[in-house]
C-alpha cells in the first residue's frame, strides 16, 4: 500500500490528521524488522532499589501506623520514594490522615462556596 492510501484510510478511520509519510515508512520498517510496532525496551537506570523496597516493606509491617515522615527520617530515605514504594509497589492506602485533610479541605471549599453563594441571594445580586 503506498503511504498516500494509508494516511487516507487513517483520516477516514479516526477523524484526525494522519501520520506523515515518514512515520508510516518507519513503522512498516519496525514491523517487517521485529514483527510488532511497539516500542523497544529501554536501557536505562532501574526505577527503584529492591533492597529499599524492602526495608521500608519491613518498617510498615512492624508499626503500621507509622508515618511517611517518620519512616522518611528512620530509613533515610526520600519521602518520595517512600510514598511510591507504599502506593505502587507494596499496594498501601495512604495513610488517614492525608485523606482525612483533603476531605476536611474539600468540604471547607464547598462550604465557603455555599456561603458566597447564599451571601449573593441574600444581597439580590444576579447571578
Amino acid at each position: 500500500m503506498k503511504c498516500e492510501k494509508i494516511r487516507d484510510n487513517f483520516e477516514r478511520k479516526f477523524h484526525k490528521e494522519s501520520p506523515t509519510d515518514k512515520a508510516i515508512r518507519e513503522l512498516l520498517t519496525k514491523f517487517q524488522r521485529t514483527g510488532s510496532v511497539l516500542d523497544d525496551s529501554r536501557n536505562g537506570r532501574p526505577r527503584k532499589s529492591g533492597e529499599r523496597m524492602e526495608l521500608v516493606r519491613e518498617a510498615f509491617e512492624e508499626d503500621p501506623k507509622l508515618s511517611n515522615r517518620r519512616a522518611s527520617n528512620m530509613l533515610e530515605i526520600p519521602r518520595a520514594s517512600i510514598h511510591t514504594f507504599l502506593r505502587c509497589d507494596l499496594k498501601k492506602k495512604i495513610p488517614t490522615t492525608f485523606r482525612f485533610f483533603t476531605t476536611c479541605k474539600k468540604k471547607i471549599i464547598h462550604a465557603e462556596q455555599q456561603c458566597a453563594l447564599s451571601l449573593l441571594i441574600k444581597l439580590k445580586v444576579p447571578i
